[in-house]
């Protein structure tokens, strides 16, 4: 029996405030409203009409999720300040295992380590994780969220 190691690297999202401006809707990419108010300081966020996004990069990336990977993959995930830590500071203390190779049985296993307390700002967010796999690219995961409650 031959065994194939395959790669993997998982990368998260957070909604990062960039736009603090007023915009009344934007059309989602299957024909619905998605509803944005600035005045939305307390959530919920799901850009209903009762529960609009605060701010206009929420709901462009309801609208259209996701980002093109090689071998014609998206990623189910928006590229923000966060991705971009999880690409740049993987196998860190705060990444750990974040890329690496699959074991024998196809499993990976990797860590979020906060290394402390966080910011009482950051609690009630979710953060939304994917993986691929890579070399070749032929494999996206569904997004996982997780809240944060502590």
């Amino acid at each position: 029996m031959k065994i194939i190691s395959r790669n993997y690297l998982l990368t998260g999202i957070v909604l990062v405030i960039i736009f603090d401006v007023f915009a009344p809707n934007v059309l989602g990419n299957r024909g619905e409203i998605i509803y944005v108010d600035d005045d939305n300081f307390l959530g919920p966020w799901d850009g209903t009409l009762e529960h609009p996004y605060q701010f206009i990069r929420d709901g462009v990336a309801a609208a259209d999720p996701g980002f093109p990977l090689p071998g014609g993959l998206t990623l189910p995930l928006n590229r923000d300040a966060f991705t971009d830590l999880t690409f740049n500071f993987a196998n860190t203390p705060f990444f750990v295992n974040f890329n690496g190779t699959l074991d024998n049985s196809g499993s990976g296993n990797a860590q979020f380590n906060t290394l402390g307390p966080l910011p009482n700002g950051f609690v009630g967010r979710t953060v939304q994780f994917a993986f691929i796999l890579y070399g070749p690219f032929d494999f996206v995961s569904s997004p996982v969220a997780i809240k944060i409650v502590q």
